[in-house]
This record gives structure tokens, C-alpha cells and sequence, in this order.
């Protein structure tokens, strides 16, 4: 067994029981990229396939009035081709985070790159597109998991989250 995914395998259910409390009160020390944590608004993650078994997938981290929340919405239509509207929707919800929660979701993404978004005219493509909003910044900045294989570390916790059913 590689070193890499032996160490993943003992770190992972580590931060996703204990969550990363040494970082501070609601992230204080964390930095995304320059960002602070206790700065974000949103962070968005959305996959979209029109193509056959049509599929589309968001997940948003955001705050309202203070609280670190988590909105999912999961629609499919396995056989077929298209957007896809609400009546497609097969599981949604949006709930408060336990600050345990918040802290996993911080050292998922704290090693991320952020950069200024750009108009891409491009044709295709299913994502996953990421946006990261802090502060007063309205316009969003992309965001890219470093190294690019922690997205399934991401989305597999985001996963967990949907499926806890709260």
C-alpha cells in the first residue's frame, strides 16, 4: 500500500470525527489562499451533466445571520439528456452546521487555489465549477482543490452531510 493512502486513510475519519478544533473559535487561523476563514459568505460546488443520465449536483457553504450552513440539491434523469429543472430533484435540503462540521469543511478546502474569475466562452464541460465569496466581494473568485484529488475528499464529505438528512 502506497504511504500516501495509508496516511489518508488514517487522517480522514480523524477530521471527519474530530473535525480540526485546534485552528480556533469558527476558523480564526485558517487561510484559504489569502482569505480568511472567518471572512466567507459562499462557497459553492456545482457538477452538471446534460448529457446521457443526465445529472446535476450543488452544494453551497454559506452564512446566514451568523450560522454556517449547508444547502444540497441532488437531480437526475437516468436515461435521458438535458437540463435539468426542480421537478428533477431527488434529494434537497439546507441546515445549520455543527462547528465541528464547519471546522471539516475549512480543512478540506484551506490548501485551495483562488483566482479571479474569468468569462470562459467555452462549449462543454460538467465541472465541477467552484466560487468562493468573502467579505464584501460580490463578483466571487474560482476556487481549485490543491492537490486536485482532495475534490473527492471534499465531495465525499459533502455527501455524508446530504445523507445525514437533517
Amino acid at each position: 500500500m502506497k504511504k500516501k493512502t495509508l496516511i489518508t486513510m488514517m487522517l480522514l475519519p480523524a477530521i471527519f470525527l474530530f473535525g480540526c478544533s485546534g485552528t480556533g473559535e469558527k476558523g480564526g487561523s485558517i487561510k484559504i489562499d489569502g482569505i480568511k476563514a472567518e471572512d466567507i459568505n459562499e462557497f459553492y460546488y456545482t457538477y452538471e451533466n446534460i448529457n446521457f443520465n443526465a445529472c446535476y449536483q450543488r452544494y453551497l457553504f454559506h452564512v446566514v445571520d451568523g450560522k454556517h450552513m449547508f444547502f444540497h440539491d441532488k437531480r437526475e434523469n437516468p436515461g435521458e439528456y438535458g437540463w435539468l429543472s426542480e421537478e428533477y430533484s431527488v434529494r434537497k435540503g439546507d441546515f445549520e452546521l455543527t462547528d465541528e462540521e464547519w471546522q471539516t469543511f475549512l480543512e478540506i478546502i484551506k490548501d485551495g487555489k483562488v483566482v479571479k474569475r474569468q468569462e470562459n466562452l467555452e462549449c462543454g464541460g460538467s465541472g465541477p465549477w467552484m466560487f468562493i465569496y468573502a467579505g464584501n466581494d460580490t463578483k466571487g473568485k474560482e476556487y481549485y482543490f490543491q492537490p486536485s484529488d482532495q475534490v473527492l475528499v471534499f465531495e465525499e464529505f459533502c455527501e455524508k452531510l446530504a445523507e445525514s438528512g437533517r
